[in-house]
């Protein structure tokens, strides 16, 4: 056929992805791989009917592992308090960082991403899955990108070294820098304890770590409840400010519009914005009791 560049009747995964690309379907290398598993056929030399069979998961899980799926699926129900299959466009730059994307550094790829919405309010789960694998494919051409940068032989050889590792992540976005060095140590010991300078990385271990690096800050990130270390920070530091003015341990519901107004500007001009902080408000029994900062 067209795609079976061999002549053995067999696509290779090369042409394998070729091939999902013509019929108009993304699907990501890591992806790939367990689907291969799942649909349980020859890792080499696909067959028709090896080729029918991946299809089917790559259309029900949208390109995407199945953990990543799930994910998007969970992140959107968030996003979705009211359960209406529906989510409000205004928070999908929110939604995207909580599946740890929108982290990078400004030579991270941008989506136009809101041509999906068609300038709608609120957008389905189908659509904002798309969002979400066109962000996923702008970061792994990043990540591509700035391989070749820093590997030898202008991407045709491995990045050597640790430390120019760790200049790569840093590219990729500056907080991987204090991640990259655990992760390493736990998933990549005989890199980091013998012969540092030497180790090397191919393209496939970068984009594993730029992975890995990524799953860590977003799990940093919920734990923080969605602000960065830096905002958390500096959200801490005028909490304690005006409830230094307010001369109490709680900050009363009178100076919770100041604090409102830090964490979500839109606070002032969205009504639903507004009601959503009342409805959390009343949730945390915080309307007459005042708040702390837990």
């Amino acid at each position: 056929g067209t795609y079976d560049t061999s002549g053995n009747a067999l696509l290779e995964p090369s042409e394998l992805f070729l091939l999902f690309k013509k019929l108009g379907l993304s699907v990501l290398p890591e992806a790939l791989a367990e689907m291969v598993e799942d649909a349980q056929v020859p890792h080499q030399g696909f067959s028709f009917t090896s080729f029918w069979k991946i299809l089917q998961i790559v259309r029900h899980r949208d390109g995407f592992s199945a953990t990543d799926r799930q994910e998007i699926s969970l992140t959107f129900d968030s996003f979705d308090p009211s359960r209406s299959g529906k989510m409000v466009t205004r928070f999908v730059p929110y939604a995207l960082r909580w599946l740890g994307y929108l982290l990078g550094s400004d030579l991270v790829e941008r989506v136009p991403w809101r041509q999906e919405c068609m300038n709608d309010y609120t957008i389905t789960e189908q659509s904002f899955t798309k969002i979400v694998r066109k962000h996923a494919e702008a970061d792994l051409r990043s990540t591509r990108m700035i391989f070749r940068e820093y590997a030898e032989h202008r991407g045709g050889g491995p990045i050597r070294g640790v430390a120019r590792l760790s200049s790569a992540l840093a590219r990729l976005c500056p907080q991987y820098i204090e991640i990259a060095a655990p992760w390493l140590a736990e998933k990549m010991p005989d890199k980091v304890l013998e012969n540092a300078d030497k180790a090397t990385f191919d393209f496939e271990g970068f984009v594993r770590i730029a992975r890995g690096c990524r799953l860590m800050l977003r799990k940093k990130l919920r734990e923080n409840n969605g602000f960065s270390e830096a905002r958390l920070k500096k959200l801490k530091s005028s909490f304690s400010l005006l409830v230094k003015e307010c001369g109490r341990p709680t900050l009363p519901p009178s100076a919770l519009i100041e604090l409102f107004r830090y964490i979500t500007p839109a606070v002032e001009t969205s009504k639903e914005m507004r009601d959503m902080l009342k409805e959390a408000l009343v949730k945390h029994r915080c309307q007459t009791t005042g708040m702390d900062m837990e």
